[in-house]
Formats: structure tokens, C-alpha cells, sequence
């Protein structure tokens, strides 16, 4: 694998030293979860068990118009396994399952930044939900719509942990 680098040069990834853009307004993480069930076997576009958990996080004091992005991206809800709100408006993430296929995941993913980059704001929000608190906006929201106070808004893939002895 190669790289691009200053001038059309080509490097190792090894050699690459990332930095972000200082003006860019949000950054994004994606990363794969799968079911405890299943094998990893690449790739897994596709492939039932397996989710793609993207974050989306505001740079540089700002802050999400949370209320904003839910309508503004409600078109594909329907295939988020759910959405989680932080409880200082300065990030989103998202679920998706793999089996909704490449062109479909890259079609939310794209839209769901783009939608990000819209309503990102200056370092204050107001009007997010009747008290506005993320977790009042949540409970206006069907039940994907997570608040802070929600446990999978907070306990990640690494974090070992079981509810009802499950």
C-alpha cells in the first residue's frame, strides 16, 4: 500500500504522519463491531452480524444543532439501529448494520456527515428539546433515539459488562 504525499511523492503507510485540517468543523470515527456469534471474515460488507458504529465529534468548541440533524437526516432512520446524543451537543453517533451492503452504507454515512457539517454550530445551542438537554430531545424521538443517560450512549464494544445476567 502506498500513499500520496507532498509534490506526488508516494510513501509507506509507516511514514505518514497525519494531521487534521485546522479548519475542518467535525471529525469521524468508524469502526466494526460484530455479534459475539460470528466469524470474522473479511470483508464484511454484507455480511449479517457484523455494524459499523460511526461518531461524529464537533472541533473546536462547537457544538451540533441536535435537533437540526435529527430532522434533517430523518429519511434514514429507518435502517439506523440507533443514534446516540451527547449530553453537551458536541457529538453524534450512529449504527448501521453491514448486511445493508456498500453502496447503500456509504449513501447514510455520506449523508449523515454531510447533514453533521450543516448543523454545526457556534460554541452555544439552544432549543434542543423542552429543557434543552439532550436527553429531553432523545425522549421526543422514537425509541433509536438515544439520550446520555442511556447506557448504550456510554458502555462500549470493550467494555465488559452484562444486564440481567445475560
Amino acid at each position: 500500500m502506498t500513499f500520496r504525499g507532498p509534490a506526488g511523492s508516494t510513501t509507506s503507510p509507516e511514514n505518514v504522519a497525519v494531521s487534521a485540517d485546522p479548519l475542518a468543523k467535525i471529525d469521524v470515527t468508524i469502526e466494526v463491531a460484530k455479534r459475539h456469534w460470528v466469524k470474522w471474515k473479511p470483508p464484511i460488507v454484507g455480511q449479517a452480524g457484523f455494524f459499523y458504529s460511526i461518531r461524529i465529534h464537533t472541533r473546536q468548541s462547537r457544538k451540533f444543532n441536535c435537533k437540526h440533524y435529527l430532522e434533517r437526516t430523518q429519511s434514514v432512520h429507518k435502517h439506523i439501529v440507533y443514534i446516540c446524543l451527547d449530553s453537551h451537543f458536541d457529538s453524534v453517533s450512529f449504527t448501521l448494520p453491514a448486511v445493508l451492503g456498500e453502496a447503500e452504507l456509504k449513501r447514510i454515512i455520506k449523508l449523515m456527515i454531510d447533514e453533521a457539517v450543516t448543523c454545526c454550530l457556534g460554541s452555544s445551542v439552544w432549543g434542543q428539546g423542552p429543557k434543552n438537554t439532550a436527553e429531553s430531545l432523545a425522549e421526543t424521538w422514537p425509541e433509536y433515539v438515544l439520550g446520555p443517560e442511556n447506557p448504550l450512549s456510554f458502555l462500549g464494544p470493550d467494555m465488559p459488562c452484562k444486564f440481567f445476567s445475560a
